[in-house]
């Protein structure tokens, strides 16, 4: 009689196999480097090896160990394993080293692989890594979502249930990111609940499919929802003890507490993220510094904020918190730059991507005297909270149109429109907001000779951000209540105050720049590329100003301009 596990090194190969079934990681390097040693052509072995490496986050070692079971797959012609093999490299070199052009080579590889073969999980797998590629690097939602649902047909005709509720969710993540929110949040909880639910065997997919819950919950803003599933998944990370997965729940999490306004906790969990990631997968620390700079700048430390800036200058979201660093250094011309740059990059179908970049043209344009541009983007912001439908979008429209309404000098609308936004930002906890939005009702209410009611919208909107320690946007609103209790802040929001203030007039900033290219003798063309503009937009700031200026020609604007002083 033969006695079990008589093959050389099967044994210690079934132990690693078990461990990892566990989560024991140490256990599971320790039992298959023996197998390996055993049985150094079992392509398995080492493929079982890399995956334990890569859970203890020892990157080269796994890189190592798979390219090693790659070449074994390869010399044995199993073209389905080494596609399965390519693909897990593209994961180390491009999530873990980031390196995007070798990653990008071993996807191409294991596409080649895969051509002519009948459907398979692996292929279900690289139609993921389409979807999340086009996500990440062009911010296409539809197109994404095209080969996430490839994926999710693959998977289910090949029954591989952990990469069908993966795609299943990225599917559902898409949607979202196209603004069909309902559609897409019934994907990703089915996805969920199967997770939850064990069809998912494998802790990576689990965490993965958690992620995308995640992250279309932070694009509509319904942080509420987005800090449950980010217990859950803390709770999946201290069980797995998986540190990469907890320091991404990390980042993760900030998201939520700098919404809240919980910036104490937020730093915390962003400052332990950094130190985590330089240290095991430096990398990917552009996430976590992105963030901090966003909560450096909304704490009023500007130069820290640029700093960090610097270092994460290639994460997506630096453009973003730049745009929103130069108007807080009260260069809202820059901030339009890049705000109407990013637009640009970003697809229509983005319609929640879009959202932050319209925010901030909103309050760019309106610092310029831009109300028509003003009042153009925020249609566009208004027409994807329309579609999107929640109440953090709907407070996001309301204020831009509170917003420009307070540059139209249109103030008792205003007041209306920010008290509804008012309204929805307390009932969604968007603290920071809601007080910027208090700030903005007591400018109007001054505007409107309604001192005393001014006086307390400052009050309370300074008292929550000194608690917040937004510094920079609590002196603003100390001067402001200075203003008020002097009886100067409405006398300075009248048509015949702003046209009297120095470098006023009777043109905006944006067509005092317009005609000084003019005068240097730009064409309309040539004045749109330079300030980032449509041709048809630039063509219509000159029919303003000539109307304006009550002239009949662009010469004789720039006669007029020159000898006003206008430019």
């Amino acid at each position: 009689m033969t006695q079990k596990n008589s093959e050389p090194g099967l044994d210690v190969l079934e132990r690693g196999l078990s461990a990892l079934a566990r989560g024991a990681w140490e256990e599971a390097v320790d039992s298959l480097r023996a197998a390996t040693e055993a049985r150094p052509a079992d392509a398995s072995a080492w493929e079982l090896l890399g995956t334990a490496h890569m859970w203890r986050q020892e990157t080269d070692s796994a890189i190592e160990a798979r390219q090693r079971a790659y070449a074994l797959y390869r010399d044995r012609g199993d073209d389905l394993s080494s596609a399965r093999i390519a693909l897990e490299l593209a994961d180390a070199f491009f999530e873990a080293r980031g390196e995007a052009a070798v990653a990008n080579g071993w996807l191409q590889r294991a596409r080649r692989l895969l051509e002519g073969a009948p459907p398979s999980g692996e292929q279900a797998l690289l139609k993921v890594w389409d979807c999340y590629m086009i996500l990440t690097g062009e911010g296409d939602p539809a197109a994404a979502e095209t080969h996430a649902a490839e994926g999710v047909a693959i998977a289910r005709e090949s029954k591989d249930r952990n990469v069908g509720i993966l795609a299943l969710a990225l599917q559902g993540l898409s949607r979202v990111g196209q603004g069909r929110i309902h559609e897409g949040l019934d994907l990703l909880d089915e996805a969920a609940a199967a997770a939850m639910g064990g069809e998912v065997t494998d802790p990576q997919w689990f965490y993965l499919t958690c992620c995308c819950m995640i992250d279309a919950c932070d694009q509509v803003r319904d942080y509420e929802r987005s800090l449950e599933w980010c217990h859950r998944l803390r709770e999946f990370c201290d069980r797995w003890r998986i540190q990469a997965f907890r320091t991404v729940c990390r980042i993760k999490y900030t998201g939520a507490l700098l919404w809240r306004g919980e910036w104490v906790r937020c730093q915390e969990e962003l400052e332990q993220a950094v130190a985590e990631l330089r240290r095991d997968r430096p990398s990917a620390v552009d996430g976590a510094l992105v963030r901090l700079a966003e909560l450096r700048r909304r704490q009023g430390r500007l130069d820290q904020a640029k700093e960090l800036l610097e270092e994460a200058r290639g994460h997506p979201m630096a453009s973003q918190v730049r745009a929103a660093l130069a108007l807080d250094r009260g260069d809202p011309t820059r901030a339009a730059e890049i705000g109407i740059a990013l637009l640009r990059r970003l697809p229509d179908t983005a319609r929640t991507e879009r959202v932050a970049a319209l925010e901030i043209l909103v309050r760019a344009h309106t610092a310029l005297d831009d109300v028509e541009a003003a009042t153009t983007t925020a249609s566009e912001l208004t027409s994807i909270a329309d579609q999107v439908d929640t109440p953090a979008l709907r407070a996001a429209s309301l204020l831009a149109r509170g917003l420009v309404a307070e540059a139209a000098l249109q103030h008792e609308e205003a007041k209306d429109l920010l008290e509804d936004a008012v309204h929805l930002l307390e009932d969604v906890d968007a603290r920071f907001e809601a007080a910027r939005a208090r700030v903005a009702i007591a400018r109007s209410l001054a505007a409107l000779g309604r001192d005393s009611a001014a006086h307390g919208e400052t009050r309370r909107a300074l008292d929550l951000l000194k608690e917040m320690g937004a510094e920079a946007e609590a002196e603003s609103a100390r001067r402001l209540l200075d203003r008020i209790e002097s009886g100067t802040a409405g006398s300075e929001d009248t048509p015949s105050a702003r046209a009297n203030k120095p470098g006023r007039g009777p043109l905006t900033r944006r067509q005092r720049e317009v005609l000084a290219l003019v005068a240097e003798g730009l064409s309309d063309r040539e004045i749109a590329a330079r300030l980032y503009l449509s041709e048809h937009t630039v063509h219509r700031h000159m029919a303003n100003i000539m109307s304006r200026l009550q002239v009949g020609s662009r010469s004789a604007a720039v006669a007029r301009g020159i000898r006003e002083g206008l430019i």
